[in-house]
């Protein structure tokens, strides 16, 4: 229990010391993320007081009318949590028969299940390295709001588990932009409306719309009255096939119809999916100032979630958005949190974006050497893992890019590739 709270915390060191500080760092919110009773959490607090782990302060915290006590970490007790997460970085783990990083294992348990990152962590830690998801969805906190599905898994997981497992390894595997090892381990599942979902999520990212848009035609016609919840999410994946294909009005049409379903079943995760989404759409239709206020919504509500691999992508569309209105400044510091990011999860398509943006960002500050060398790496990410095809247009910015840079030959030779 203390471990959980030091791993919670620790994401909230830089508002110690700030006039307004996220619901989070009160007991309340400590509460929701260790999955302990408000009682159990009281005490534990007062220990680690007492110890000199914690500081208390009475703060104005958002939302809240009055002055509530909030928590941070000491120096001593900030050290504890690195060596946690240390030990975590170090580790080795088999996630549903795919082997990964300690910490990628956390993103994926924080994303499927919708845990916390302190809870991931006990996951990871009492799993011995060997996890089967399967054994965690039902699992609940003590005082947990219902929290529904993950989007990747299928709703009637308990009596389908072998599919479940294939849809999380197929999803894994278009992650790493491999996205034909991914649609391969989809045929190997019988018909059903999750199957037709992630199937229609990958065409989509490989350019086949119109396959891509049968399959989620055919999730929506097979999805029961009874589950509003799978069916807002299918609606918004064709919301995204929409926009790829240009119809920009109908796509925020399904986004914005979905929303609801979103906020009554408390979905968080399907929140920030709907604000990325709808920011993506609204920068397409030429609306930059309500694109980035959603995208900086939807940025708080990963942090606030602890969702590191949302926030990456919040930011590199964030970015994108910057670098068009001219922060570079801003632009720059997002990038590069979003590349490390991308890095530790092993996304290679969005690490590639995220350096772009850095790229583009450090150019129109002047920053020349260092612009050029964030260009070229998220070439050779692409080029390394067989992703340049899939990504012409980025070729070609980056081709722009150097040009303005007056390195005419590097972008000559990157045109070649093209």
């Amino acid at each position: 229990m203390r471990e959980r709270i030091l791993v919670h915390l620790a994401a909230y060191a830089r508002f110690a010391e700030d006039f307004e500080c996220p619901e989070a760092m009160c007991q309340a919110g400590i509460s929701r993320a260790i999955g302990k009773s408000r009682a159990h959490t009281t005490l534990e607090i007062n220990r680690m007081r007492e110890a000199g782990l914690l500081t208390e302060r009475l703060a104005h915290v958002k939302g809240a009318k009055s002055k509530r006590k909030t928590y941070s970490l000491t120096p001593h007790a900030m050290e504890a949590e690195r060596n946690i997460s240390r030990h975590i970085r170090q580790m080795e783990a088999v996630v549903d028969g795919q082997k990964q990083s300690g910490e990628q294992a956390v993103e994926h348990l924080m994303e499927m299940l919708q845990k916390s990152r302190p809870m991931a962590y006990d996951i990871l830690l009492s799993s011995k390295g060997l996890i089967d998801t399967q054994e965690h969805v039902s699992s609940r906190s003590e005082e947990s709001s219902v929290i529904a599905p993950s989007y990747d898994l299928p709703d009637d997981i308990h009596q389908s588990k072998s599919v479940g497992s294939r849809i999380l390894m197929a999803n894994e595997h278009s992650k790493r932009g491999d996205f034909q090892e991914a649609l391969k381990i989809l045929a190997q599942c019988d018909d059903c409306p999750a199957v037709h979902s992630s199937r229609a999520s990958i065409l989509r990212k490989q350019g086949d719309l119109t396959s891509a848009l049968q399959e989620i035609n055919l999730a929506l016609k097979s999805i029961s009255e009874d589950k509003p919840l799978q069916g807002a999410r299918c609606q918004m994946e064709k919301a995204m096939i929409l926009f790829s294909q240009g119809n920009l009005a109908r796509s925020l049409e399904l986004l914005n119809s979905v929303e609801g379903a979103f906020r009554k079943e408390e979905s968080q995760i399907d929140l920030l999916r709907y604000g990325i989404n709808r920011a993506i759409v609204l920068r397409g239709m030429g609306d930059m100032d309500l694109a980035r206020q959603c995208l900086t919504d939807s940025l708080g509500l990963a942090e606030k979630t602890g969702l590191d691999r949302f926030k990456a992508y919040a930011m590199v569309n964030l970015c994108d958005i910057l670098n068009e209105q001219g922060d570079y400044e801003e632009s720059a510091k997002l990038a590069s949190q979003a590349a490390d990011i991308f890095g530790v999860l092993a996304e290679p398509l969005m690490h590639s974006a995220a350096l772009f943006n850095l790229g583009a960002a450090q150019a129109g500050l002047g920053k020349r050497d260092e612009a050029v060398n964030a260009l070229e790496k998220s070439i050779s990410i692409l080029e390394n893992n067989d992703l340049l095809a899939s990504r012409i247009s980025w070729l070609q910015g980056c081709s722009e890019k150097l040009r303005e840079l007056g390195l005419e030959e590097k972008a000559k030779a990157l045109m070649d590739k093209v």
